[in-house]
């Protein structure tokens, strides 16, 4: 059965009922799972476990205390070569579900550290980067057409995120690295439905359905962070993150909603251009550890993110209009229902290593895990655990270093929550994610 059948029986017109005021649209197709940005020559192709080991520009993303070893200044650029992904409902071929792609050229990620050629300090180095550390787009669509009817729901919808930040390290000694970053960050969602469906079953009914979300929120967040190699063989690292601090948010958010039947119609309306808007981003915790031999090299690294509670993703004190017709009048205004977002404390873990072909190629490759942050039943976001994996190839040169490699994950998500309520029947929209892309990196020494 295809999903827009699904969501034809879950969500029927409701002509002259109070649920009419909310949309009752599916959960977005965007996953805010942490850590699944990869970048630096080598770091991106062992899926980020390099938090024990970083120590060129990358290590401003990674961990801020590595940039201490850098002797001298540095440039490191990161591209998203090709980014393409499908989704699709699980049992049902990709080609007769849907799929959703992206290309993206622009840079994911570039960074500057200063060495002693410019800075006088021979234990110290600054860094600045900017980073996209959150990343995901999805373009959906279904259709159905029936005998007794038609229903067509399109989705487009993105969430993405960029941190500017300022590292210092210092080197206390050949073995021991400490530093601190403090970082802007600016994040946007984009949430643009829209969903139809018409049955003739027993009665002309049809439904029209549209939600156009834009956010844009600005955050604070400093770290700091440590790396210890207590053997030549042993190599240990971690990273402490705070809770985002919000400096401001705000989102344009327009709904509406027409159930018609032959006799009668009503039109729900919402919008406004000044909502409120949140996206926080909890404490996190990292560890790392990594062991290395002669030719190869291989690192564990934990990730440990605190919940984000609840919490109003997007809010209005704008009221929302009912117009029925018949029998007509003056629209009926009731309070906008606020969208919650319920977070739940994750661990990430990835696992990477490398071993050299020859002096200057590397071969790298690394698997990770990324639980989902959404709680189970929240009615925004959907809970979708992520695995991947990465390989690559790198070539380091005295000045200049580059490398290409590619990635691969997939997720299960759960149901959406919008859909199980006034349904006769248990609604199974899980989707089945896939997602492969190419990544290159470079970095330049002077």
């Amino acid at each position: 059965m295809r999903l827009a059948v699904v969501f034809a029986i879950a969500i029927p017109p409701a002509v002259g009922s109070s649920q009419t005021t909310v949309l009752q649209l599916p959960a977005t197709f965007v996953l805010p799972n942490y850590d699944r940005v990869f970048i630096g020559v080598a770091e991106a192709h062992e899926a980020g476990a390099y938090m024990a080991r970083t120590t060129g520009a990358a290590a401003t993303w990674y961990n801020g205390a590595g940039i201490a070893s850098q002797e001298r200044t540095s440039v490191a650029v990161n591209v998203h070569g090709l980014d393409v992904g499908t989704l699709s409902v699980p049992g049902t071929p990709v080609g007769s579900s849907t799929q959703f792609t992206a290309v993206n050229v622009l840079p994911l990620f570039i960074a500057v550290v200063l060495g002693t050629d410019v800075v006088p300090w021979q234990d110290v180095r600054i860094g600045i980067s900017g980073t996209e550390q959150m990343e995901w787009s999805a373009l959906a669509w279904w259709e159905s057409t029936e005998t007794t009817g038609h229903s067509t729901y399109v989705s487009d919808s993105s969430l993405s995120s960029y941190i500017i930040a300022g590292t210092v390290a210092w080197a206390v000694s050949p073995r021991l690295r400490v530093g601190g970053s403090i970082g802007f960050s600016f994040t946007r969602l984009y949430e643009n439905d829209h969903f139809s469906a018409l049955t003739t079953n027993t009665d002309v009914e049809g439904t029209v359905r549209n939600r156009l979300l834009s956010g844009l929120v600005f955050h604070f967040i400093p770290s700091v962070a440590l790396q210890w190699e207590p053997a030549t063989w042993l190599a240990l690292g971690a990273v402490a993150r705070a809770p985002g601090l919000r400096l401001w948010g705000q989102a344009t958010v327009q709904g509406e909603r027409q159930d018609t039947t032959s006799t009668t119609s009503q039109n729900t309306f919402l919008q406004t251009a000044h909502a409120d808007f949140d996206y926080r981003y909890p404490l996190e915790l990292g560890a790392a550890a990594a062991f290395r031999q002669e030719h190869w090299e291989v690192e564990l690294d934990a990730r440990y993110h605190a919940s984000s509670g609840s919490y109003q993703l997007v809010g209005s004190g704008v009221p929302v209009e009912t117009v029925t017709v018949p029998p007509g009048g003056p629209p009926v205004q009731s309070p906008f229902t606020p969208i919650q977002y319920q977070g739940r404390a994750v661990v990430d873990v990835a696992l990477g290593g490398s071993w050299a072909a020859s002096r200057s190629v590397r071969l790298h490759a690394g698997v990770y895990m990324s639980p989902s942050p959404v709680a189970i039943g929240s009615p925004f976001f959907r809970q979708t655990d992520l695995y991947g994996t990465r390989a690559g190839v790198s070539v380091r040169g005295e000045k200049l270093s580059g490398s290409i490699g590619l990635g691969y994950e997939t997720g299960l998500s759960s149901a959406s929550p919008s859909l199980g309520s006034g349904a006769t029947t248990p609604i199974d929209d899980r989707v089945r994610f896939n997602r492969l892309s190419v990544v290159l990196g470079g970095e330049y020494r002077l």
